[in-house]
């Protein structure tokens, strides 16, 4: 996820797309560990892709991309650019030689033998303008679900450029600034979760509102094997699209290490190791609250780096959540975090939140949290229940906290995720 940062920021320096797209390419070979790498784009007249950049591996670049944007072009549903351009959904095809829509008039053209690839079509506000595609995965049998979600990342980036590119000859400079934030709003939406159904009375529900088009804000669900569940919210430092550019480098960390080590404390440490490589040059940190719970047994997990703690109910009443010292994740090396441990009876509930609920403003300039924020929680505490279940304090507190806010404008990224035992399980 750093070569999206890198992507991003060359988005930003480099205004010729003949010198961008090597860099981007060579970014996306990176990140998802490819021999090879291409981008085609779409004739609107013709319906068909035409090779604009190429990267092989292999022999001269310059002798490469020349022969495949002289001798190939892809007609509509042709080949396995042609079958994603033609239904804009990405593929991942693991052995291309056992998949009928692979089109070999390329690697004939090149000598480049293809195994497996990744394409993802490039899209921008329903019009296709190509597709990009990595090949050949090294260092494992092929790619996986991961490589294929981060191709889908670097396709958004490739749309900005593109539409970058077109904009700059129209010398239209807001509307480049529209197009990448439209394009990173898509992206980050990439990452919310589907939040699953939980048993034994558990629930689950989350909201989550950049104070821009993108914001740093995080949330995710990660189900285990041992029928527990990884819940987490982080927070970036700062707003806007570098904001949500290292939370997309967060989601991949705690992703990847949650299976690998899921208890909360630990999960934390493993992730702050790489997150600091990224991050502490360029002063960034995040904030992270992570919790295991067992709907079983209501047994629950926590640790915390540098976040709010928890809003704990219980029963009609609100408790303080027990936390220890902690460090945001990415200031140092080395940082240890304790984990608490405790149990959710039936009725209760724990909110975890970002900044943005207690430290917004309205337009007296007085702050949610020491005016009508114990208040919005009683309310909520005390909402009649839908069809035997209890709405979530959530809903209710966000709903307080736009009325009370009134015009004045969200100055930061606002995030709650909700986990609550119905009183009385449903059978």
């Amino acid at each position: 996820m750093e070569a999206l940062l890198k992507a991003s920021q060359s988005l930003a320096a480099i205004e010729s797309m003949d010198r961008l797209m090597p860099r981007l390419m060579e970014l996306a070979e990176e990140v998802t560990v490819a021999q090879a790498s291409s981008i085609l784009l779409h004739d609107p007249a013709t319906q068909e892709l035409s090779f604009w950049y190429a990267r092989t591996g292999e022999g001269s670049p310059a002798t490469t991309e020349d022969i495949l944007k002289s001798s190939i072009r892809l007609k509509p549903g042709e080949g396995i650019a042609g079958w994603v351009a033609q239904h804009r959904k990405a593929l991942l095809i693991e052995d291309v030689r056992e998949d009928p829509r692979f089109c070999n008039r390329a690697d004939m053209a090149t000598g480049f033998i293809t195994r497996d690839v990744i394409c993802a079509p490039i899209i921008y506000q329903d019009e296709l303008l190509g597709v990009i595609q990595v090949l050949n995965a090294l260092h494992k049998p092929h790619f996986d679900g991961e490589d294929a979600k981060v191709l889908e990342c670097f396709a958004c980036l490739a749309a900005v450029s593109i539409i970058r590119a077109r904009l700059l000859e129209e010398r239209l400079a807001q509307r480049v600034l529209e197009t990448q934030l439209q394009t990173a709003a898509k992206l980050q939406s990439l990452f919310w979760p589907a939040l699953p159904a939980l048993s034994h009375g558990a629930r689950l529900w989350a909201f989550s509102r950049p104070a821009r088009f993108v914001g740093g804000d995080l949330y995710d669900c990660i189900e285990l094997p041992d029928d527990s569940i990884i819940l987490y919210v982080a927070d970036v430092s700062g707003k806007g699209l570098p904001a949500s550019l290292i939370m997309a480098a967060v989601w991949t960390q705690l992703r990847t290490q949650a299976y690998l080590t899921p208890h909360p404390g630990e999960l934390l440490e493993r992730v702050n190791e790489p997150l600091h490589t990224l991050l502490a040059r360029e002063g960034y940190f995040v904030t992270c609250l992570v919790c295991r719970f067992w709907p079983a047994t209501g047994q629950v997990q926590a640790a915390m780096a540098g976040h709010p703690a928890p809003l704990w109910r219980c029963g009609e009443a609100w408790k303080p959540f027990p936390r220890a010292a902690d460090m945001p994740l990415g200031v140092s090396t080395g940082v240890r975090y304790p984990s608490v441990s405790m149990e959710l009876a039936p009725g209760d509930g724990l909110l975890l939140y970002t900044d943005g609920l207690t430290e917004a403003f309205n337009e007296q300039g007085e702050r949610f949290e020491e005016t009508i924020m114990a208040a919005a929680l009683a309310e909520a505490v005390n909402a009649e229940s839908q069809d035997g279940q209890r709405p979530p304090v959530g809903d209710t507190l966000v709903a307080r906290l736009d009325a009370w806010r009134g015009t004045a404008s969200q100055s930061d990224d606002l995030t709650l995720l909700e986990l609550w035992r119905e009183a009385t399980p449903a059978s």
